[in-house]
């Protein structure tokens, strides 16, 4: 779960440094950059929240793998056999 926190922590502070670096840019009239840029960052964020899905699910295998011997072992024997179908 620290693995998590810290990565939702991460993202979320991503997210503010942006934000007040966008603040910190001297006040101008709305061009066509700022609208794109804007664009391009509302765009990014669900890529960034899937991201972040992704990572919870690797974290639940790794659990899943500490906790569980017989699924560790299973796990084990099948990445060994694609490894060895893909050489």
């Amino acid at each position: 779960m620290k693995a998590k926190t810290t990565v939702q922590k991460g993202t979320i502070l991503l997210l503010i440094a942006v934000a007040f670096f966008r603040a910190r840019e001297v006040p101008k009239a709305a061009t066509s950059d700022m609208v794109t840029d804007l664009q391009a960052t509302e765009e990014g964020l669900p890529d960034a929240l899937a991201a972040n899905q992704g990572i919870d699910d690797i974290n639940r295998l790794l659990g899943d793998l500490r906790k569980d011997s017989a699924f560790a072992a299973d796990f084990y024997k099948t990445m060994k056999s694609n490894e060895q179908l893909h050489h």
